[in-house]
């Protein structure tokens, strides 16, 4: 039997040439147990980057089909780039003396790893149950919100200076994109990824992502905890 990941052949439960374990469907252990070997930067992570935002459908085919070794590991993917957005987020607010944002950067990595992700995976995975299983939405949306993580971070670097300029109609339309780019984002990853109707993809997304973040938000209040992300 040839390996998913380099195609050479094994008969062992872990491929000599490349180390791979053997597996038929993508599970939440697997995920998981490919956490340990996936932290080195130089291997994987800017081809991993660089496929999600200009071949989307061949990293995520990739990666489900078996080929989890070529690329970086989405959970510590999605915790690099939510933790430097979360940083962006520190500096600014650092910056404009609001000290009870200093905590947030934790806050939300802890709250969309545990709150937001699987609830916005099962909606996802109501839309493509036919062809994705719960844990491959969590891959997918795990890649995903990387790339989205990263773009409203700069996003909100351009914000801060449009600020400095005092250019308020920019900054209008500038706030308006920045919420509704992860839903575009969204839609477009869905569409090629399951062939449905557009327009329903991009409501589904829609009502998804703001209904998630509202909960996250909702339930880190009832914690105590204040955002003002």
């Amino acid at each position: 039997m040839k390996c998913k990941n380099c195609k050479k052949k094994n008969n062992g439960n872990f491929c000599n040439n490349c180390g791979q374990k053997k597996f038929t469907r993508l599970t939440l252990k697997h995920l998981l147990n490919n956490i340990s070997d996936s932290f080195n930067l130089e291997k994987g992570f800017i081809i991993t980057l660089k496929l999600l935002i200009f071949n989307s459908n061949k990293i995520i085919n990739d990666y489900l089909s078996g080929k989890i070794k070529s690329y970086f590991n989405p959970v510590k993917l999605f915790i690099i780039t939510l933790s430097f957005s979360g940083y962006i987020t520190y500096l600014a607010a650092k910056n404009s003396g609001l000290k009870d944002n200093l905590d947030n950067p934790t806050v939300w990595l802890i709250g969309y790893l545990s709150i937001f992700l699987p609830i916005f995976s099962f909606f996802t995975y109501l839309l493509s149950r036919k062809k994705f299983n719960y844990v491959e939405n969590l891959v997918i949306n795990l890649y995903f919100l990387s790339i989205v993580n990263l773009i409203t971070s700069l996003l909100f670097v351009f914000l801060q200076v449009l600020k400095k300029m005092d250019s308020f109609l920019i900054i209008e339309y500038l706030i308006y994109f920045m919420l509704l780019a992860p839903i575009i984002y969204f839609t477009w990853v869905y569409y090629k990824l399951i062939k449905q109707n557009i327009i329903l993809i991009f409501i589904f997304c829609f009502l998804n992502y703001f209904s998630s973040l509202l909960i996250l938000i909702s339930i880190l209040g009832i914690l105590g905890i204040k955002i003002d992300y």
